[in-house]
């Protein structure tokens, strides 16, 4: 399976990240809807491939780090228009920093590369972007190059939105991803510290 572990927004969080990315206008068959309960708003932390036998033992680490980590309150930076997509940008801090890099430490050695499309949880054509982003992401997206951000999707917002000061981050998640590295299946959740 094609997983991504991340933090998920607050209820709050959720209902205004959503309302920004039905504001999109997104152009061409190119679409990220978000909702709750397919395609949720997240903050990737690492991507991959694992076994559905391995779920037990990384639920087993989840747990833990959860209950060593805060709910999170993360200052939102901008809105970033990059790759022809739309997204929140967030402080880095520390402790978030912190956590990523647990979170490779922790997983580096049961994750499966290259995760093909037949890994991911999606009845759309796979696209190849999809598959290069979660290939890639140990090299391209971790330690000094980790970049906290939550995609809003396809296209740009209008000028005039208003954007959140910060987003609170409440659980810690593994997802089966989808197409465009959506959180499209819920595998396993934690709840952070209050």
């Amino acid at each position: 399976m094609g997983v991504d572990f991340v933090l998920l927004p607050n209820t709050d969080a959720l209902s205004t990240i959503i309302a920004l990315n039905q504001k999109i206008s997104q152009p061409g068959q190119r679409k990220i809807k978000l909702s709750t309960r397919q395609n949720l708003p997240h903050i990737s932390l690492l991507m991959g491939g694992i076994k559905r036998s391995q779920l037990n033992d990384i639920n087993k680490k989840l747990q833990k780090i959860a209950a060593n980590n805060s709910i999170f309150k993360l200052n939102v930076a901008i809105i970033q228009y990059k790759n022809e997509c739309s997204s929140l940008d967030i402080v880095n801090i520390p402790v978030l920093q912190q956590l990523h890099e647990n979170l490779v430490y922790q997983m580096q050695d049961i994750l499966i590369y290259p995760v093909e499309a037949n890994m991911l949880s999606t009845n759309e054509r796979v696209e190849i972007s999809t598959l290069n982003w979660i290939n890639s992401y140990l090299e391209n997206n971790s330690f000094q190059k980790f970049w906290p951000h939550i995609t809003l999707g396809f296209g740009q917002l209008p000028p005039q939105v208003e954007i959140p000061e910060y987003i609170i981050c409440d659980k810690l998640a593994v997802f089966q991803l989808g197409n465009h590295c959506t959180c499209n299946l819920s595998l396993l959740r934690h709840s952070l510290l209050p």
